[in-house]
């Protein structure tokens, strides 16, 4: 069944969620994505460097002369950088994960570190048959503090594997700055000549799989964005609120919320938060939907959680003026972690998936191929159109649901697209 985000069910169904007081961990689908693309990754490399031993060793002998034409005192700069930060992190990690009491996740850098490192030191061998003998005498040469050899191969495995565990908890700012370190580190092993880019490339795959691994088997915290920081963003759109409290309505791929106005609890609006856990849980989903249908992801490039959101309001006001019924879209905007905030006007009913059979009538189906026939006359494709994307509310009006995977301006070949890939034929 395709996922459903219920942001306009009826607040009768709603069950207050509790405040979370400290890490929410589950296994994510993102990392079971991360982890296939890992291994696929590190599969074609090796193949690569099997198949074609000879190839690999010529091209790289002519990179490292080239950069053996630095001048020594660059090269040495670069190594003594390279590994002071190596001296340095490790412990910086491992005081700021003690200080903020976050165990379980320093243990599970830990493992998946671990794991990367020793995998390496076991593929180093067959590795260092592809090295061409003047990156050996580099690794034998002297540097600030040790050889040239360190930080070795398994060190920055053992790195990226902790970046992409603690990237799971982090924010967005410092998952960008992790994998740029591990760039970083990886330009100087080749820039000193004490690595080819194949065997710097199978480092980075070893170290993303063994963290894939570890989170896929034991869990990843979720981050959760507070309620004192969704207030604060609904106020910065001028959305006036006294608190909100957050609400299960057996949503997917995004949290939902209500605003509460009064003493007595009333609220004027209803607040979807799609956040950066919520769109890692579409990767693996993503991923087989692209493989599976050609064509069907028409936006390349990376979706944010903002920019998703921004989509929805959009699809959701076009679809309006197109006369489609579907719920009022107040406003639009993110947090400062840029996760996405799409406001809605509250909807009273039920999901058509939830009404019983013997209370659908033709009229009703009728309806419902109405309401998309008024959305494709508008070039706009749901991509999820089902049951569960209808709601009948109170007063017998049929709407539509979650316009998150809905593209505007549709081609013929993406209008009969329905979830998944499956397509749909109606009379327009």
């Amino acid at each position: 069944m395709p996922p459903v985000n219920l942001s306009d069910t009826a607040q009768r169904q709603e069950r207050e969620v509790p405040r979370a007081t400290g890490d929410v961990w589950r296994r994510h689908p993102a990392d079971v994505a991360r982890l296939v693309l890992a291994l696929l990754a590190l599969a074609v490399l090796l193949a690569v460097a099997g198949w074609a031993p000879d190839a690999v060793r010529n091209t790289s002998q002519d990179l490292v002369d080239l950069v053996r034409r630095l001048p020594g005192p660059v090269t040495e700069l670069l190594l003594g950088i390279a590994q002071l930060f190596a001296l340095v992190a490790p412990p910086a990690i491992a005081v700021w994960l003690v200080t903020r009491r976050r165990f379980r996740l320093a243990g599970t850098a830990l493992v998946a570190a671990t794991v990367a490192g020793v995998s390496m030191a076991l593929l180093q061998g067959r590795l260092d048959r592809l090295v061409p003998p003047v990156a050996d005498r580099a690794q034998a040469s002297e540097s600030w503090f040790t050889g040239a050899e360190f930080p070795s191969g398994s060190y920055l495995a053992s790195f990226t594997a902790a970046v992409v565990v603690l990237g799971a908890a982090s924010t967005r700012r410092w998952r960008r700055v992790g994998w740029w370190l591990v760039v970083v580190g990886m330009l100087l092993r080749v820039a000193a000549a004490v690595a080819i880019p194949v065997n710097v490339f199978v480092t980075v795959a070893i170290g993303a799989a063994a963290a894939s691994a570890a989170l896929v088997a034991l869990g990843a915290p979720m981050r959760r964005i507070g309620t004192a920081t969704v207030l604060d963003a609904l106020h910065g759109l001028g959305v006036p609120a006294r608190d909100v409290v957050e609400v299960d309505v057996d949503a997917r791929h995004s949290r939902t919320f209500r605003t509460v106005d009064h003493e007595d609890g009333t609220s004027s609006v209803f607040v979807k938060l799609i956040g950066w856990d919520e769109r890692a849980a579409e990767s693996l989903q993503r991923l087989v939907r692209a493989v599976r249908v050609r064509g069907i992801e028409d936006e390349h490039g990376e979706r944010t959680s903002a920019r998703v959101a921004r989509q929805e309001a959009l699809a959701g006001l076009l679809a309006a003026r197109a006369g489609v019924r579907v719920a009022e879209v107040l406003a639009v905007g993110q947090t400062p972690e840029e996760d996405g905030i799409v406001v809605l006007a509250p909807l009273a009913g039920r999901r058509l998936a939830e009404v019983p059979a013997d209370e659908i009538d033709d009229g009703l189906l009728r309806e419902a191929w109405t309401q998309l026939a008024l959305l494709h006359r508008a070039r706009i494709t749901h991509r999820w159109f089902d049951a569960s994307s209808l709601f009948l509310a109170d007063d017998g009006s049929l709407h539509v649901l979650d316009l998150r995977w809905a593209v505007v301006g549709a081609d013929h070949e993406l209008l009969p697209i329905h979830g998944g890939g499956r397509a749909v034929s109606h009379a327009q």
